[in-house]
């Protein structure tokens, strides 16, 4: 008699528990949280110095950006990191420094370190610690209408280490987040 009170308990509560936290599970089921990744590679060489590059980068050419970009309810900045790819010589030591601007040229962040050597950045990326006002400053300019692309600038400067000339791989990679209406 005992067993039968037990599992009249147990069919009639565990249904009763799945209706009432269902609400939940729907409320989340109407939003999709997105991860859109940028990458900016540069392949930096030369022999003279500064040596310059610059990427751009528009959410249009991310196939998840755009398989929900009219679904899209709000979009934010998430991090942002720098790996070196390859060196001409696991020695080199450099100057850098990574901006980050609007296509229009408007400066979003702007890191700068000297004597950074490279090879860390090959074994373990770097991650880019943004002020709170950087971190605004890139959410507002995604929030905005019709401006969609972002503009990297790498500068590499005051390389020692190795013979010239110098070569670097360096890929900056940018997570945005995104929440779609399903």
């Amino acid at each position: 008699m005992k067993k039968i009170k037990l599992m009249l308990v147990a069919v009639l509560l565990l249904p009763g528990m799945f209706l009432f936290n269902g609400c939940d599970t729907v409320e989340n089921l109407e939003t999709l949280p997105l991860n859109i990744p940028m990458s900016f590679n540069f392949a930096i060489s030369g022999s003279t110095f500064p040596i310059t590059q610059i990427q751009n980068y528009c959410l249009e050419d991310n196939p998840t950006y755009n398989d929900f970009k009219n679904k899209i309810d709000s979009i934010s900045f998430v991090e942002m990191s720098a790996r070196i790819d390859t060196l001409s010589s696991n020695s080199l030591v450099a100057d850098v420094v990574i901006q980050l601007e609007t296509s229009s040229g408007l400066p979003l962040f702007t890191y700068s370190q000297s004597a950074v050597a490279l090879a860390q950045w090959k074994t373990t990326p770097f991650t880019f610690t943004l002020a709170a006002s950087d971190i605004d400053a890139i959410d507002n300019f995604l929030r905005s209408i019709g401006q969609r692309c972002l503009k990297a600038t790498a500068i590499v400067s005051n390389i020692t280490g190795g013979t010239a000339p110098y070569k670097v791989g360096l890929t900056v990679d940018v997570l945005l987040r995104a929440k779609a209406k399903l």
